[in-house]
């Protein structure tokens, strides 16, 4: 047979055939967060079919029959398709996944001994035509499936003894040729009925007619599909000789076994074509690397998913120190976050870490051998396997030999280098169900940041027949010292662009996808090797300083939590922490106190919204009304009320009223035997009463300026809190309903399904308009955005933020269209520049932040803020302090410089408070400008702590790091008159930034707390 050949038509066919997979991915119900079983078995069944002259397929249906015609027998995967044929194939998989897992996951594999042949010829279980992915025609391939395993349980094979039906996979070999390459557009044979290969898990099965397959009484819960080779039959336009495209079903046989671990394709499932390349195994370059006869290791990501990572940390001083990841006894990476939920992981990749060139496993019918191969090697690289002797690969020693590589044009070794993958889980989180990670090329979920400055892969070259196709992937997209790419201007100049950094102003860039810098570069990456370092070096930001980071305590491994649907935070003073309340969207939300030192205790409570008072949490559960304070090492939950007799069912969220007056009370709607009520709970002492209400009350509303004021509404209208209607309104939906006022009266405004915002003033005049844009107005809040004295009404549409006067005229500068869609309520403030802003938090993972500008809106710079894993919880706004919670359960403080701050109050009203209750708010007891910490940066273990209290004070000084985690504590005292003070703080803790939060208590009990934030260098 004539060798493949490396430049002419018939090569650029095969770089076209690699470019792209036909459309038929894995067939799974949705992908979850994985985490291989340290044991696997897969059952691998031989099934052929009925005999046909069809010229729709490759061959006549059977391993026995003719295959290829006019040609030479194929060397890469050699016929005839024998049971050993298929134990080779098996045996290169265990190999290369106990390889890829460093001996974490171990994989048995059991051929069952005949071939099993169905009732049909090989078409008719072929999804065909435009809809061929519908479920219409992918039925015909699970009926496949369905008869071949039932046929097989006929026959009296027995599955292997002691295996365990949570983790075994099946397969089916069988006996066509894989439709799994493109061949529009190519000299290749077009058999549109040959079969494509695909993995089916159980609930895809089950909704295609196939579950509940069993054999020998084992449950068949999932199944492969994989022909007996990929190898195809064309013809050269040129001289009209037949020729054979060889091609091995080693990578797809790995790609397919990677589905059942759980993990989707990396390539483009819409289009097929290529996404991270030839540097993973899910990728069509990764699966037919080397013409499929072994792929490269899987990605760091893929690693990581399937728990085989092995992470590696920065030393003190910023270096990362890399072991090759194909390495037996590494998988190395190193995750530099941007945010919980955004990314990158950086590992080295090396071709040929042992140097020594690869060795290589190859069955025959003859027999087993070895063959090496040196880097370089003219017969055998990316572009021709002419020097492979034939066989079926079982195995090589380094898997990243089939990573772009080779010899440059001056013989220089090209062996790889570092890889740095971009992340996005909150992207991840949309794409894994529907096997769609990388889907939009525009906005991939893992994302390769390629070295040679084009991000490319993917996006199709004009090349094709007439130079090289840079879109798939070159020894130049990794990143070590030394890189020479150089870019071409269209003057012909070459200019060097690759400066062995990767930082916001590189390219590309590791700018985060809200499009945010995120305060550091990857510097200084070394020669490739088995060993690689590089640096992670801070870098300046337009956005706000990170203050302070905690995670969470029992966030997801007690409370099962999934992304928070809405919530609220709340500050505690004493002692340091936060209350949070998340739905995560079922009929249950969860309370959680989190002090600054880690501790933390936390509850389920049904999903109605808590109430907070400054100091305590008010949770509606288990048939009372609770009262959680929190201690120093736990929360004391009280029963303060039980619910009165006869409770039928709440129907609102508990709300406090009034908002700042001396007698505080738990206002909440319910439903009795007796008819409905109004329930009235007093926290001071505890005393409850209960009035009764002339109809149903769906919302407790309480005026912000005229706190013994409380609106009712109900479905008879709008009542004062003793029950008596002040406007009847018939049957009307309050859910949404908002409440602004002023010494003159009370507006409410609530939208409509029909897209319509409605106003009611407290006159009984109704207003209606329609919302801009065909969508549903929510989330509707009042505040004084264009600072004209009267409250405008701000609410989301779609991806838009609207604001409008109560005359129903858009404000200028809206709507706004935001980067992504918006989650949470919008809160609101005034800097101490006299400036509104708008905060609300985005699916993207960020928080973006609007400025009004007189006759215009735009975008905080250094904003949407990388929050993390999406979340609906509003961010809280202190004078001093933005606070964001992400859906992996990060509090993330953020420096401000905020005057009136709005906040989401405990029945989702938005309003002004009296008085700001700030995270580190400072009530003048410490005197700002001398309160810093000398010298700064601390270089030889040792800084003074300065302070100055206008009063003689007791001072606690707790030292923490960047995740909150306290590092030391020195009490002391202050003299007060202004007269400063010092502490001395002696110190061996590592480089990096740490916070001094010094709090003064004075005899008065008046108290106040400052932040210093201190660098100490080594």
């Amino acid at each position: 047979m004539t060798s493949l050949p490396t430049t002419g038509p018939r090569a650029a066919v095969v770089r076209f055939v690699f470019a792209a997979l036909l459309v038929m991915t894995a067939l799974q119900s949705g992908i979850a967060a994985a985490q291989a079983p340290s044991r696997v078995d897969l059952v691998a069944l031989m099934v052929e079919f009925q005999p046909d002259t069809t010229r729709y397929t490759t061959g006549n249906g059977t391993f026995a029959g003719p295959l290829f015609e006019g040609v030479d027998a194929p060397r890469i995967d050699p016929l005839p398709h024998t049971p050993d044929y298929f134990r080779a194939h098996l045996s290169f998989l265990e190999n290369y996944v106990h390889h890829a897992s460093d001996g974490r996951t171990q994989l048995t594999a059991h051929l069952l001994p005949e071939v099993i042949r169905v009732s049909m010829p090989m078409g008719t279980y072929s999804p065909t035509g435009l809809d061929a992915d519908s479920d219409e025609e992918l039925s015909k391939l699970s009926s496949l499936i369905q008869e071949a395993w039932t046929r097989a349980d006929q026959s009296g094979m027995a599955i292997p003894a002691g295996l365990d039906p949570s983790t075994t996979s099946f397969l089916v070999f069988h006996a066509g040729v894989g439709r799994d390459i493109e061949l529009v557009g190519t000299t290749l044979d077009k058999t549109p009925e040959d079969l494509p290969s695909i993995f089916f898990d159980a609930a895809t099965l089950e909704r295609l007619g196939a579950g509940a397959l069993s054999m020998d009484g084992f449950p068949v819960t999932n199944s492969m599909v994989i022909p007996r080779t990929e190898s195809r039959r064309g013809v050269d336009v040129l001289t009209g000789e037949p020729f054979l495209i060889e091609l091995s079903i080693n990578g797809l046989l790995a790609a397919s076994f990677f589905n059942y671990l759980g993990v989707p394709d990396l390539f483009d499932t819409t289009t097929g074509e290529s996404a991270i390349g030839p540097f993973g195994l899910m990728d069509a370059q990764g699966i037919f690397a080397y013409s499929g006869l072994f792929p490269p290791e899987p990605s760091a990501w893929t690693k990581q998913f399937l728990g085989w990572a092995d992470p590696v940390v920065a030393a003190p001083d910023g270096l990362v120190r890399l072991k090759a990841s194909g390495r037996d006894d590494a998988n190395e990476s190193a995750r530099v976050p941007i945010s919980d939920a955004e990314y990158f992981l950086v590992e080295n990749r090396h071709r040929d870490p042992s140097g020594d060139g690869l060795r290589m496993q190859i069955w025959t019918h003859e027999g087993a051998g070895e063959v090496v191969f040196q880097n370089g090697d003219t017969q055998f690289n990316d572009q021709t396997v002419a020097g492979f002797p034939g066989g079926v690969v079982l195995g090589v020693d380094d898997y990243d030999f089939a990573l772009p590589g080779g010899l440059d044009e001056d013989e220089n070794p090209l062996l790889g280098g570092i890889l740095i993958w971009h992340v996005d889980e909150n992207r991840l989180a949309d794409g894994m169900g529907e096997n769609a990670v990388n889907a939009d090329r525009n906005a991939r979920s893992i994302d390769l940041e390629e070295a040679d400055g084009a991000q490319d892969i993917g996006f199709p070259s004009a090349a094709g027949f007439f130079g090289p196709r840079f879109d798939l992937g070159t020894p130049f997209d990794f990143w070590f010292e030394g890189n020479p790419v150089t870019v071409r201007t269209s003057t012909g100049r070459d200019i060097q662009i690759y400066d062995n950094r990767f930082a916001a102003d590189t390219h590309p860039s590791n700018i985060s996808n809200a499009g945010i810098a995120p305060g550091f570069g990857l510097v200084d990456f070394s020669a490739p090797g088995p060993l690689m370092t590089f640096r992670i070096e801070a870098t300046e930001t337009s956005g706000p300083m990170l203050l302070a980071e905690w995670q969470l305590d029992r966030w997801a491994t007690e409370n099962g939590v999934e992304t928070p649907t809405d919530g609220a935070i709340w500050p505690v003073a004493d002692p340091e922490g936060f209350f949070v309340w998340y739905r995560t969207g079922g009929d249950e939300g969860t309370w959680l106190w989190q002090p600054v030192d880690g501790r933390a205790c936390s509850a389920m409570t049904p999903g109605r919204r808590p109430v907070f008072d400054g100091q305590h949490l008010y949770a509606v559960g288990d048939g009372a009304l609770l009262r959680i304070t929190p201690q120093p090492d736990e929360c004391l939950v009280e029963r303060l009320r039980e619910f009165p007799p006869g409770l039928i069912s709440l129907t609102t969220s508990a709300v406090m009223g009034p908002s700042g007056g001396a007698d505080p009370m738990i206002l909440l709607g319910m439903d009795l035997d007796a008819g409905p009520a109004l329930w009235v709970v007093h926290p001071d002492d505890g005393t409850a009463e209960v009035r009764p209400m002339p109809s149903q009350v769906d919302r407790v509303l309480v005026r912000d300026d005229q706190g013994q004021d409380i609106v009712l509404l109900s479905d008879r209208g709008v009542l004062d809190g003793e029950g008596t209607v002040l406007i009847a309104f018939e049957s009307q939906q309050w859910s949404d309903a908002v409440l602004t006022s002023s010494s003159s009266g009370w507006t409410l405004a609530w939208a409509s399904e029909n897209e319509e915002i409605h106003l009611l003033s407290m006159d009984g005049e109704r207003f209606g308009t329609t919302a801009p844009g065909a969508c549903l107005p929510q989330k509707l809040r009042w505040f004084d955005v264009d600072q004209d004295g009267v409250a405008d009404l701000i609410y989301l549409c779609g991806d838009r933020m609207v604001a409008m006067h109560a005359t129903g005229a858009i404000l200028a500068g809206f709507p706004v269209r935001l980067p992504s869609t918006p989650l949470s309520e919008p809160v609101l403030a005034t800097t101490t520049s006299d400036r509104v802003r708008i905060f609300v938090m985005l699916a993207g993972g960020g928080l973006a932040s609007l400025e009004v500008e007189e006759g215009g809106v735009r975008m905080v710079d250094g904003h949407p803020l990388p929050v993390g894993g999406r979340s609906g919880v509003a961010p809280l706004l202190t004078q001093r302090a933005i606070v964001t919670l992400s859906g992996a359960g990060t509090l993330r403080v953020w420096e401000a410089s905020l005057d009136v701050t709005s906040h989401v109050t405990d029945d989702t009203i938005m309003y002004v408070p009296a008085s700001d209750v700030a995270v580190e708010q400072s009530s003048g007891l410490l005197r700002a400008s001398e309160t810093y910490n000398w010298p700064n940066p601390i270089t030889e273990g040792q800084t003074r702590i300065r302070f100055a209290t206008s009063e003689p004070s007791d001072i606690r000084i707790d030292i923490v790091d960047m995740n909150g985690l306290l590092v030391d504590r020195i009490d002391t005292t202050a003299p007060g008159a202004g007269l400063p003070a010092e502490a001395i703080w002696t110190t061996n803790a590592g480089s990096g930034v740490y916070l001094a939060r010094v709090r003064a208590t004075s005899l008065s009990g008046q108290t106040d707390t400052h932040l210093v934030r201190m660098a100490i260098i080594r």
